[in-house]
């Protein structure tokens, strides 16, 4: 079995291409030919160069091969000319990432994501199966939208591929709501290393008067640390003075500095501390007591898996896939988004049922998040669907 995968950009940064190298990783094991397919040469071609795995780059943008965008933020002014230059450029790149898969003898096409149409494209010119992973609301989670509507983008969507995956019942409902006629397509879940986050709860870590609140994802409007900062800053002075908060991921600028400003007024200097990207971020879980997903809409919601894994009890916004993930009141506690007061009773609640309350919610979240979210059960399932595919052919 040959597999080529199309990711639309080529960072270590977001939870798309985290999942795609583990499940590439998880696949090899099975004894699955890759071949990666990337918009340019960046870390994930060297995250599959470790592993083995013949990737190459060709020039093009996460937008459809024709006439017309696929999907964007922006469609006007300059950028409407910009983007209609990158449609060349993808025309132009297509029949070169063809002929080169040709030769290969590709069985599948597995796109990663919803945003680029090139891998369909490709597939429908090799006659070969296509499957697309949809990881992305696109409108409620990162304000891009389907240039010629919702409705009509995922009709394509499904038109184009032998099957779909979605990330999250949550995520798959939205699009049968734009779409109704949607066929039913397979909910399979992000898969992440246990080995990497998971360690064993110290009993006495639960017991400090000082407690340490994690962030983990990009420092942007969508992921709402601005949230958690207001939270922090509505405790009461006695709670307060024993909270410290790390924000991990890198910065978006703008909102960096309207986070600042919120630190500043809210006088939080020594308890907020921004950590900037970071590659042990297993390791700095390890400390803390607390983690916050305060997203807009997540579709699936990596980073709570890996803070439950890692025996921290978490706190999530009531919004996208969150509350499929997390157990209110079992493995981990859900607020209201937009309501700052409330995710503060939810970490002040934590931090006065210490044992009963935040040590016991931490290990019921890691012993769920170990049975329902592994990497070796993601690569099972996608695998299989393979099989799937390949038997109908």
């Amino acid at each position: 079995m040959h597999i080529c995968f199309f990711t639309h950009y080529t960072e270590m940064a977001g939870g798309s291409n985290f999942s795609l190298v583990e499940l590439m990783r998880k696949l090899q094991y099975k004894g699955v030919e890759i071949t990666l397919i990337t918009p340019n040469e960046g870390e994930i071609n060297r995250e599959a160069d470790k592993l083995g795995i013949r990737n190459k780059s060709f020039t093009f943008f996460p937008f459809r091969d024709g006439y017309y965008m696929w999907t964007t933020p922006d469609d006007t002014g300059i950028h409407w000319l910009k983007n209609r230059v990158k449609m060349q450029i993808n025309k132009l790149t297509i029949p070169r990432i063809t002929e080169y898969l040709r030769l290969l003898d590709v069985d599948i096409i597995h796109t990663n994501c919803s945003v680029t149409c090139v891998g369909a494209e490709v597939a429908r010119r090799l006659g070969i199966p296509h499957i697309w992973h949809i990881r992305e609301y696109n409108v409620e989670d990162f304000n891009w939208k389907f240039i010629y509507g919702r409705r009509n983008s995922i009709k394509e969507i499904e038109d184009k591929s032998k099957e779909l995956i979605f990330i999250s019942r949550d995520l798959e409902n939205k699009y049968r709501e734009a779409y109704p006629l949607l066929k039913k397509h397979p909910v399979i879940y992000n898969g992440i290393d246990v080995k990497k986050f998971y360690y064993k709860q110290n009993p006495q870590k639960f017991k400090s008067p000082d407690i340490c609140i994690a962030m983990s994802g990009s420092v942007s409007p969508h992921k709402n640390q601005g949230e958690l900062i207001k939270a922090i800053s509505l405790l009461p002075g006695a709670y307060k003075k024993h909270v410290t908060c790390i924000i991990i991921g890198s910065e978006d600028p703008d909102y960096r500095q309207e986070l600042n400003r919120y630190i500043q007024s809210y006088d939080l200097k020594k308890q907020i501390k921004f950590l900037g990207h970071r590659s042990d971020v297993n390791e700095l879980l390890r400390g803390a007591h607390i983690a916050v997903t305060a997203s807009r809409c997540e579709a699936f919601g990596r980073v709570t898996v890996e803070y439950m894994m890692a025996g921290v009890a978490v706190i999530v916004s009531n919004t996208g896939a969150n509350p499929e993930v997390v157990k209110d009141g079992e493995t981990g506690l859900v607020y209201q988004y937009g309501k700052p007061e409330d995710l503060r009773d939810k970490i002040q609640w934590y931090m006065d049922h210490r044992e009963d309350g935040l040590r016991t919610i931490a290990l019921q979240g890691q012993i769920d998040a170990c049975e329902r979210f592994t990497s070796d059960m993601n690569a099972v399932n996608i695998y299989n669907l393979y099989k799937k595919v390949l038997r109908k052919e």
